[in-house]
């Protein structure tokens, strides 16, 4: 799609619509997770970004940072935080139809404040996560379908998510990766925190 010297980066109005819609309610996001919260059923997330990049120009949106993920091929992708600024909130209340007293001060504000309509980020970042999940696991469901997989996430840090979740199991497996290096037998304190921690036996895995 070609830009404009309006819009340089071709986004329409449906486009920044959306993605003021879909922040005033999430209040951070990255593209692909406004994708998948607004248009599923498209396989990119590059309309959405260049949304974000044209409200960006015009001050409605800004960056926060960045954060990073795994795409369906296991590699790891950074993608762009983003927020609405004081304007772009008013720009958002518009599109919702809300009044500007529930969207909060900021946009981070509308969860604060304890709007109706805001979605903490930390329900879209599991969402999220679930559905990697879900695709790093479907591969291997297809090769092994007699073998059934329960599904949990948990929005906690690595060691205590699997000590938790590891309670009543009669077997823990735990992923190292190995290096071919003189340090290579030190473990990483997830698994050094299951070794010495698990209410069950743990079996450790090397990978490359």
């Amino acid at each position: 799609m070609g830009g404009t010297k309006r819009r340089p980066y071709g986004a329409t109005a449906k486009t920044r619509q959306m993605v003021l819609a879909a922040l005033g309610v999430v209040t951070v996001a990255t593209a692909e997770q406004v994708r998948r919260l607004m248009c599923p059923g498209t396989a990119s997330a590059q309309t959405v970004r260049n949304g974000c990049l044209d409200l960006g120009r015009d001050g409605l949106v800004e960056s926060l940072g960045s954060a990073s993920h795994a795409n369906a091929a296991g590699n790891l992708v950074t993608e762009q935080l983003w927020n609405l600024s004081g304007p772009g909130l008013e720009a958002a209340a518009a599109v919702l139809d809300r009044p500007m007293r529930e969207m909060g001060d900021t946009a981070r504000g509308a969860a604060r404040s304890g709007a109706k309509h805001a979605l903490n980020v930390a329900q879209l970042t599991k969402a999220d996560a679930q559905l990697e999940l879900a695709e790093a696991l479907r591969s291997w469901r297809e090769k092994f379908p007699q073998v059934g997989v329960e599904e949990c996430v948990g929005m906690e840090s690595p060691a205590p998510a699997l000590l938790h979740g590891s309670a009543g199991a009669g077997l823990l497996v735990v992923g190292r990766r190995h290096r071919h290096h003189l340090l290579s037998r030190r473990i990483g304190h997830v698994v050094h925190a299951v070794v010495h921690h698990a209410p069950c036996p743990v079996a450790v895995v090397p990978y490359e």
